[in-house]
């Protein structure tokens, strides 16, 4: 019987000797992803681990990634870690910096990271402990309410914002041994970070804060879940992901959640497997004038010139052949890298699997208003603000509108 293994840590209190300043619905937020869960899946097919404020350290959170708990998982099991915290950034090992110049990295800070002698946990060991449970074949999902968590308010409607889940940057670089113990530097010169099979879930994109409301909750999981309570949870996570964008829209314009989503990971998927998996964007992959091409572009939603391209699964007769991605988004069609799978070039069917670009809400103003170009974009990093938009130019001379 698959089962259900989740890891739920938050973090309210800090050390004493920290000097973290304290938060005030992180441990709300756990308790509702508590009760969800054990509302959702039956006695006998969860398995729930709570750490709230000095359970969850570096070393407790970091253990239970490991046999103890998660690693328990297996083929069919599904495994949820959510964080609600701070984030932050700190400098990263200079073994990095050829892989990422900026030198830094974005970390969740856990009860006892900043006190003496204490670790952040960084991106970079959060893909190896997720690569470790998904090799396994584990349906992975990562919930991160905090700042940074992927890679001015306006009229606030259902919330009222508090305080932002976001610590002083940790100056300084990180020792190459400090990593897991030493899981990058026991490789001699030669490390690589995992990419595996897995959705993350952010509350906001790296440059952003996640804020907290004044009811004691994250925006961000609060919005989770009031639509997964809405829902019972049986939606895909790509309708989950538009909802929370929407509904996050009407409270602030500073914060833009993201769903990440690595390994081929299918984004058209029941959330947690309470949904039958779905059939995804259904398309026609083929092979025409020495290129594979899919037949979907920008104005089915796909992101132009994103960090990450879209991906997609071959299948004949209903059978998965393999995936790829998109090397370049067309307007209506896009092309895809060379599959590195034997496949003859042909006619085949296609199936999305990475989510398309967030859709918006747009206030009307239907008074009369001289519009000299209008352009629309779509995707993550297309318009002036996370998740695209529609842009409005005036005529030159009159005031921005």
């Amino acid at each position: 019987m698959p089962q259900l293994y989740a890891l739920l840590a938050g973090v309210d209190r800090y050390h004493p000797n920290s000097k973290v300043p304290a938060l005030s619905g992180c441990e709300n937020d756990i308790r509702h992803w508590q009760d969800f869960l054990e509302s959702r899946f039956p006695a006998g097919q969860h398995n729930i681990i709570r750490l709230l404020n000095d359970q969850a350290t570096y070393a407790n959170v970091t253990d239970h990634f490991g046999p103890a708990f998660l690693q328990q998982a297996g083929k069919g099991d599904t495994v949820l870690f959510a964080y609600s915290g701070h984030g932050s950034r700190e400098g990263a090992a200079p073994q990095f910096d050829a892989y990422y110049p900026e030198g830094l990295q974005e970390t969740l800070v856990l009860y006892d990271s900043r006190a003496p002698g204490g670790l952040d946990l960084a991106d970079k060991e959060l893909a190896v402990l997720i690569e470790r449970i998904a090799r396994q074949g584990a349906h992975v999902s990562v919930v991160l309410d905090c700042c940074h968590a992927g890679s001015g308010t306006r009229a606030l409607e259902d919330f009222t914002l508090g305080a932002a889940r976001h610590t002083a940057d940790r100056a300084g670089r990180r020792a190459f041994d400090s990593y897991l113990g030493g899981a990058f530097a026991q490789n001699g010169g030669g490390f690589y970070l995992p990419s595996s099979r897995h959705l993350l879930m952010a509350a906001c994109d790296r440059r952003e804060n996640a804020w907290e409301t004044t009811t004691r909750q994250g925006l961000f999981s609060a919005t989770l879940m009031r639509l997964l309570d809405e829902t019972g949870g049986r939606l895909s996570y790509a309708d989950l992901y538009q909802r929370c964008r929407l509904e996050m829209a009407k409270t602030t314009d500073k914060q833009h959640p993201q769903f990440e989503l690595s390994g081929f990971f299918n984004g058209y998927d029941g959330f947690l497997g309470l949904q039958g998996a779905s059939s995804g964007a259904p398309l026609r992959i083929f092979f025409d004038k020495g290129a594979w091409q899919a037949s979907m572009g920008a104005v089915h939603g796909l992101p132009v010139g994103s960090a990450r391209p879209a991906q997609f699964e071959l299948l004949k007769d209903g059978q998965v052949l393999g995936q790829v991605k998109s090397r370049m988004v067309g307007a209506e069609q896009s092309s895809l890298e060379t599959p590195d799978f034997p496949i003859t070039p042909g006619d085949y069917e296609g199936r999305l699997l990475s989510m398309v670009g967030a859709f918006i809400g747009i206030d009307l103003d239907l008074q009369p208003q001289p519009v000299v170009g209008l352009a629309v974009a779509s995707g993550p990093d297309a318009g002036c603000q996370p998740g695209g938009g529609l842009v409005l130019f005036p005529p030159p001379g009159q005031a921005d509108g």
